[in-house]
């Protein structure tokens, strides 16, 4: 592991009081870089050369949303990738990619072919976030389509399920909520996304969406209108949705 300098740092992830790890793909190779937030120092923890040299993939491309399951391990949603071939511009979707953040050891957990392979839908298009749920599920924002999507990951098998669309939800009597959708956090069996427009609450068992916050939500309530294009979220312990803007 080798000392770096943050360039357009997307992402990041608290792991302990001491520790902040971050995805990073400009200014060189797609990375994740562990930042010490007492010293302030940066160091890389996985790109393609150090997962390679433990065993591993070189599977990162365009990371960008970070988690942690319950082993330790980060878990990244790399956002897809865009090449150019003799037909002019093509894109790739992205991939769940697994770095063990003591070896840096990347495995890319789920792709369309790995859900294929594994019985899974074929769901992926661009994914800025992913997040992890108490039973292991893994949950990723899915944009680049028209609506946005929340799909589940079986962990083991990389299968992919849709757990909402607006279409899902509008069926069930719910708002259609998932346009641009960029950020995830889940508690319980909830799941609270960022949006072009504001924060939708999703039931993870149902699919059904519940708009929770726009500016014109906050204006009736007294609040501001302070929305202009929310992008991360998180959630405080005391409840409340704390959003990128």
């Amino acid at each position: 592991m080798r000392p770096s300098m943050l360039s357009i740092a997307l992402l990041a992830v608290v792991v302990n009081p001491g520790d902040l790890f971050v995805s990073d793909c400009a200014g060189g190779p797609a990375r994740i870089t562990h930042v010490d937030r007492k010293t302030g120092k940066q160091t890389v923890v996985s790109n393609g050369a150090i997962s390679t040299a433990a065993g591993g993939e070189d599977a990162l491309r365009d990371p960008s949303g970070l988690a942690l399951d319950a082993q330790g391990n980060l878990l990244v949603a790399d956002g897809g990738s865009v090449g150019i071939g003799p037909g002019g511009p093509s894109f790739s979707p992205g991939s769940i990619v697994r770095i063990d953040p003591a070896s840096g050891r990347q495995t890319t957990v789920s792709s369309n072919p790995i859900s294929q392979a594994a019985g899974g839908a074929q769901l992926f298009s661009a994914l800025p976030d992913l997040d992890v749920a108490s039973d292991g599920t893994i949950y990723a924002i899915v944009s680049g389509v028209s609506p946005g999507a929340v799909v589940g990951v079986n962990p083991s098998t990389g299968a992919q399920t849709l757990a909402s669309d607006d279409a899902t939800s509008t069926g069930q009597g719910g708002d259609a909520g998932l346009s641009a959708p960029s950020g995830i956090a889940i508690t319980g069996s909830q799941a609270y996304v960022s949006t072009l427009a504001g924060v939708v609450r999703v039931d993870l068992q149902t699919g059904v969406q519940k708009i929770v916050s726009t500016n014109a939500i906050s204006q009736a309530a007294g609040g501001e209108q302070d929305f202009t294009g929310p992008t991360g979220i998180t959630l405080e312990s005391a409840g409340s949705a704390l959003v990128t803007d």
